[in-house]
Formats: structure tokens, C-alpha cells, sequence
């Protein structure tokens, strides 16, 4: 195996891993904003501003994905 191809297999494999975390994350975000509600604009409890930044620092390493990215789909 060259060293191109062996790049190429841990980038696919890198690759499938952030898909399944992605595809984890989504299922979590629908979650979380059925229980939160509508939460664009308006004041929210520390706690729950807390539990939202945790989630998405959480997510944002586990996905290799800016957490910027992740608030932005919030």
C-alpha cells in the first residue's frame, strides 16, 4: 500500500466516523429542541443557557465540527 492510498483509507475512515457523529448529533439536536421549545430571541434560564453551551462544546469535539457550526443549526 503506498503512502497516497493508506492517506486516502484514514481519511475515508475519518470520514465515516464524523458521518456517524453527525448523524448522532441531529438526532440529539431534534431532542434537545423538543424540549426546549422555541428558544430563538427570548431570555432562558442560566441552567438551560449552561446545558446548551456544554452541549454544544460536547458536540463540536466529538464531531471535529466549530462549535460556531453547530450554533448556527441550533
Amino acid at each position: 500500500m503506498t503512502h497516497k492510498d493508506r492517506q486516502i483509507a484514514q481519511r475515508e475512515a475519518k470520514l465515516a466516523q464524523r458521518s456517524e457523529v453527525v448523524a448522532e448529533l441531529l438526532q440529539e439536536h431534534v431532542q434537545l429542541k423538543k424540549s426546549l421549545g422555541n428558544s430563538n430571541g427570548v431570555w432562558v434560564p442560566h441552567n438551560t443557557r449552561d446545558e446548551i453551551v456544554d452541549y454544544v462544546a460536547q458536540w463540536s469535539q466529538r464531531a471535529d465540527i466549530a462549535a460556531k457550526q453547530i450554533g448556527e443549526t441550533a
